[in-house]
This record gives C-alpha cells, sequence and structure tokens, in this order.
C-alpha cells in the first residue's frame, strides 16, 4: 500500500482523495438490482422476465417464483450478486459464463435447493451462503477464494468434471457445511481453512479433491474434515 508523505490541508480534499469519492459515488448510482419473474422465456435477454432488465455487468441479480425455472445467461458478463428469494422454486442457472464482483455473496434464502452450472470467475472473496436451503455450483470455479456459510446443516457443494482453475481456496465459517464432490479432477487447489463449526466433506469419485500441495488447517475443538 502507497502511503503519501504529503499533509492534506485542513478542510479541503486533496485531488486524489476527490476522485475516490467521486468513483464511489458512481459506483453507487450505477448499481442496481434486477429481480426474476421468467414470465416471457427461459433465457436472460428478455425484457418480460425481469422487472429491470440486468445491466451487462455491476448488477445484482434476485431469482424469485416458479417460472422457467432452467434458464441461460446470454445477457450477462459479471455480477455484483445473486441471491435465490425466499420461497423461490429450484432454479439452474445455465449459459454464459459470469465474473462475481469481489466482496459478493452467492446466498439460497429459499428452502428449495439450487444449481449453478455456469462458469464463475471471482474477481476477490466470494461468500457461498446456503442460508435456508442447498446451493450447488457445477460449473468452472476461477478467480479468487470461497467463503462458505450457511446454517441448519445447509450445504454448499462444488461437484463438476474436472478440476477448478489452479489456486481454489476456500474459508468455511461457522455453521458452515462444504462438500467437495467432483467426479474428477481437484474442486480446492489452495488453502482450506475450517474455522470452529464449520465442516468440509469429501465425497464424489475423484480421489484427489483437494489438490495435494494445499495447506489444510482446522481452527477450534469444533472443525471437521470428513473424509468419509
Amino acid at each position: 500500500m502507497f502511503v503519501s508523505s504529503r499533509r492534506a490541508s485542513r478542510g479541503r480534499l486533496q485531488p486524489a482523495t476527490l476522485v475516490l469519492a467521486l468513483f464511489a459515488a458512481l459506483q453507487s448510482v450505477s448499481a442496481a438490482t434486477a429481480t426474476w419473474s421468467g414470465a416471457s422465456a427461459s433465457t436472460w435477454n428478455n425484457a418480460g422476465n425481469w422487472d429491470v432488465l440486468p445491466a451487462a455487468t455491476g448488477d445484482s441479480l434476485v431469482f424469485a417464483g416458479s417460472s422457467n425455472l432452467t434458464n441461460s445467461n446470454d445477457l450477462v458478463t459479471g455480477v455484483a450478486g445473486i441471491t435465490f428469494a425466499s420461497g423461490a422454486g429450484a432454479f439452474s442457472l445455465g449459459g454464459n459464463a459470469l465474473t462475481v464482483a469481489g466482496g459478493s455473496a452467492i446466498t439460497n434464502n429459499s428452502s428449495s435447493a439450487q444449481t449453478i452450472s455456469l462458469a464463475l470467475t471471482n474477481s476477490g472473496a466470494t461468500t457461498l451462503s446456503a442460508a435456508s436451503g442447498n446451493l450447488s455450483l457445477t460449473g468452472l470455479l476461477g478467480g479468487g477464494s470461497l467463503v462458505i456459510e450457511g446454517t441448519g446443516g445447509r450445504t454448499v457443494t462444488l461437484s463438476r468434471s474436472g478440476s477448478n482453475t489452479f489456486g481454489m481456496g476456500a474459508t468455511v465459517n461457522n455453521g458452515g457445511t462444504l462438500l467437495l464432490q467432483n467426479t474428477s479432477g481437484n474442486a480446492l487447489s489452495n488453502f482450506v481453512t475450517i474455522n470452529n463449526g464449520g465442516t468440509v466433506r469429501l465425497g464424489g469419485a475423484s480421489i484427489d479433491q483437494i489438490h495435494f500441495n494445499s495447506v489444510l488447517e482446522l481452527n477450534g475443538a469444533s472443525a471437521v474434515f470428513d473424509m468419509n
């Protein structure tokens, strides 16, 4: 981190500070939430499916209701998060790959299990939350790390044929359960940190769910690493 040695004048914003403030303001103005109704078709690039058609990048997406549960991204390249609303049906999101903004979350607030089969690239740490129902990711994962959260024994599952991008790590927090269920290759290939009250379970046909060079850390007596 670069720290300038110049002193700021009292009561006056310095140019760099002003630029950052304006950039943050523009981001807050441009960010929006688009909610899926699925009223018209199974593809995203259809205004009749949304309350507001999502921008190509930067918006948060909410999937609600039970229409066109299996649908395909042919519009969006990046998101600021994905939420499955309370009461939503069991969605399956496919189609074109997405980049998830750093610090964003993918959250299941529905009791229905949700599946994301499109590829995801994390710009930073992305939280995967099985808050009210299970959440499965079956597409290629790349970029930054994963933070796993959940309640009531609900599970976040990583399951695909072939390894995710090398360097993918995960932190499992209290209440979170992560099931690694690749049929081949590495689900994770960097650090795996299990905090007190978190659980990681190994399953699937692959005998190498976690790359052999990965660092496994258990923090606390209630951190669980289940190889059965």
